[in-house]
């Protein structure tokens, strides 16, 4: 779903861009134990310049050489 797709089908949506926010607010569900191992997991998924790309490279190394 493209981004201006949301406004028309959830009017009251706010679409977060920024990547620290993103970063932060993920890290917002987890308990202060479990942060530092969330945020090692989450980095390579927003440092990445596609989420999908990444996902096919750790899935599919193989095929990747």
């Amino acid at each position: 779903m493209a981004s201006g797709c949301y406004p028309t089908v959830y009017p009251n949506t706010q679409i977060q861009t920024c990547s620290v926010h993103l970063f932060r607010n993920s890290l917002a569900f987890a308990n202060w134990k479990e942060r530092k191992s969330l945020a090692s997991a989450l980095k390579p998924i927003y440092q990445a310049a596609n989420p999908f790309a990444l996902l096919f490279e750790e899935r599919f190394t193989n095929a990747m050489k």
